[in-house]
């Protein structure tokens, strides 16, 4: 098991077409890499709303999956991201469909032993 912290990016389009502007950059608060399945946790910064991430690969590489805002029952956001990552540095490039807006996610995370929380 790996943990890691991290700043998730939003920006407008597809990155295989064109990127128009940031559309959000959250902290993460925590991410855990299990037998090919993260799960990661971030709070909106315009309002406080927790969001769940959960994604799971065959490879490793390829993971899909999707957000949840915490205490909605709806769903959120399609996600999918190719994962690559080195000692303790890692990164997740890939899209995120949400409300039927296609945005380039960016996840810049980093290993730590422990949370801190």
């Amino acid at each position: 098991m790996r943990r890691f912290i991290g700043l998730i990016y939003r920006y407008e389009g597809d990155y295989k077409d064109i990127i128009i502007e940031t559309h959000e950059v959250n902290e993460i608060t925590r991410a855990i890499l299990s037998d090919n399945i993260f799960k990661m946790s971030y709070t909106l910064l315009d309002n406080d709303t927790s969001v769940q991430i959960n994604l799971k690969s065959k490879d490793g590489f390829a993971f899909s999956g999707s957000s949840k805002l915490m205490g909605d029952d709806g769903f959120a956001g399609k996600i999918d991201l190719n994962f690559y990552s080195n000692k303790t540095k890692s990164i997740l490039i890939g899209k995120w469909i949400e409300d039927g807006e296609i945005d380039t996610c960016i996840i810049e995370l980093e290993e730590v032993k422990e949370f801190k929380d």
